[in-house]
């Protein structure tokens, strides 16, 4: 870990009962000399410590709860009154389709945060946008297809897929990902009759998934077939339309896990607009954090689903239907995630801190790619 990222982990430990610019400011001064500089602070090393230090906000954190969301939303609004434009907003806002195009390919950065479908994309976007970002998904995805040419995977079609599908609607008029887009839509979708997208609803909600962190990650193919099936209309307010921007909402949000009946399941899912999406999450947390038994509440809420969700015949939620996440194995050749230093039996990198995988790892068989 070098001096900057420790700096910015030491502001983010304090960060929230920071109150003005100087006293951030002179935070920042007196953390820089406490760990081993005795120089004044230049202006490239306050950036990178704005920039760890907003990694922090992020790091970890569910892009689809509204609540982890707006916690970091609030810190990065704070954390740009407390710095110049060029001490953070000017640079960040200028890297930030780089940092965007990262977090697609799924490259490990200092931004320790995960992206999977188009609705955690767009979570993102709106996430950042809301504090006063300008950011253009096009913009995005050709920074995306600059990188994949860089790479040297533009003609890897598994990587096109998932990009198109991360994305979206985005990638559509696109020359590399647009194919893989519009026929995932049109044939897939269009083509398919009522009985048809039922099946392929059923069959994907069957398969089994491996929950990271004890959470399932959204699937979008899954998101899209549940949209087509009840022709993308608002259960609570009847809107449907583009422009009523209707979403699937899990009734039991995926934040809170699968041992807490978070299932990416269509007996969990109902469509909402945007606007009674954000009102069923503000009663649910209230409703949430108001019971006195929180375990009770989710498995009577299950429960509840489970009697009258339609689904319920055709789709097992059982124990059987996840995987465990398999157990990693340090005894042998190991690769730190970050800086890809090799090991030996060690759990964390001795360099940068970051995690350590066998060097057989799919993942980074998918960055060699």
């Amino acid at each position: 870990m070098n001096l900057e990222q420790e700096v910015g982990r030491r502001l983010h430990s304090r960060f929230n009962d920071i109150t003005s610019k100087d006293e951030f400011q002179s935070l920042v001064q007196a953390y820089w000399v406490q760990l081993g500089d005795t120089a004044k602070i230049n202006l490239t090393n306050f950036r990178q410590i704005c920039f760890e230090l907003w990694c922090c906000f992020y790091s970890h954190s569910d892009i689809s709860s509204a609540k982890q969301r707006n916690a970091a939303e609030e810190q990065t609004r704070n954390l740009i009154k407390f710095t110049d434009n060029d001490q953070f907003a000017g640079p960040w806002e200028r890297g930030i389709y780089r940092t965007i195009a990262n977090l697609v390919i799924g490259k490990r950065t200092n931004l320790n945060l995960s992206i999977e479908t188009f609705e955690e994309f767009e979570h993102l976007l709106k996430s950042w946008q809301s504090t006063g970002v300008q950011i253009n998904p096009r913009k995005v995805v050709n920074m995306l297809a600059k990188k994949t040419e860089e790479g040297g995977y533009a003609d890897d079609q598994e990587v096109r897929e998932r990009y198109a599908n991360i994305v979206g609607p985005y990638t559509s008029n696109h020359k590399m990902f647009g194919d893989y887009y519009n026929h995932s839509k049109k044939f897939w979708l269009s083509k398919l009759s009522r009985t048809e997208i039922k099946e392929r609803i059923i069959e994907r909600a069957q398969r089994a998934r491996i929950p990271v962190d004890g959470k399932l990650a959204r699937d979008y193919q899954l998101a899209l077939l549940f949209k087509k099936y009840y022709k993308a209309e608002c259960v609570t307010c009847g809107a449907k339309g583009h422009k009523a921007n209707i979403e699937v909402s899990h009734k039991i949000p995926l934040s809170l896990g699968v041992d807490n009946f978070a299932f990416d399941s269509p007996i969990n899912m109902e469509l909402l607009c945007h606007t009674c999406h954000k009102r069923y999450e503000a009663k649910f947390d209230k409703d949430y954090r108001k019971s006195k038994d929180p375990s009770k509440f989710l498995e009577r809420k299950h429960k509840s689903q489970l009697r009258n969700s339609p689904w319920s015949k055709f789709i097992d939620l059982g124990p059987s239907r996840t995987k465990k996440t398999p157990k990693i194995d340090y005894s042998g050749k190991l690769k730190c995630i970050n800086c890809r230093r090799q090991y030996k039996g060690v759990e964390l990198c001795k360099k940068c801190g970051g995690a350590v995988r066998p060097i057989e790892d799919p993942l980074f068989k998918s960055w060699k790619k």
